[in-house]
């Protein structure tokens, strides 16, 4: 089992290299940032979450199972919460913050590798992340964003 907060970290660090991605976040890498438990200073993501910036892309590690019944290896799931930055009323619905930053997530291509960001191996024990799942999620006062799970199988326990 590998310590998932180099897989975050490591994916973090990619998108950050996505220069598409970084022009949704008005180009400060810093919103795209890891969210690490550290009791008692960051012990609730709903708070983290409710509190991040918009634009903003905060992502965590949110568990991990054996990927079958022999116990070996891992899968890992990470999940990113999502704020588009603020548009005007006016703004066309489609092509919205919202889609071009949730496909950056999963086609992005990092200035540094050249490919698709999903064709790239994020941590050296795991294969390329598997597709996505987007779902709409509400904060505490009912603010919607949009939260993307994603989830990275280790190629063997270490």
């Amino acid at each position: 089992m590998i310590d998932p907060a180099e897989l975050v970290d490591a994916l973090v660090a990619k998108w950050r290299d996505i220069p598409e991605l970084l022009a949704e976040m008005n180009g400060d890498a810093e919103v795209i940032f890891a969210y690490h438990d550290r009791f008692p200073h960051h012990a609730s993501l709903p708070q983290a979450i409710h509190s991040m910036p918009a634009p903003g892309i905060l992502l965590a590690w949110t568990g991990a199972a054996a990927a079958n019944e022999l116990a070996a290896p891992w899968r890992y799931q990470l999940t990113a919460h999502v704020r588009s930055r603020a548009l005007a009323a006016d703004d066309p619905a489609a092509g919205n913050g919202y889609y071009r930053i949730l496909r950056q997530l999963w086609r992005g291509i990092p200035a540094a590798d050249g490919v698709p960001i999903c064709q790239l191996t994020i941590h050296p024990s795991c294969g390329p992340m598997e597709p996505p799942r987007i779902e709409r999620r509400a904060d505490a006062e009912a603010l919607d964003y949009f939260e993307v799970t994603l989830e990275f199988l280790e190629i063997g326990d270490e």
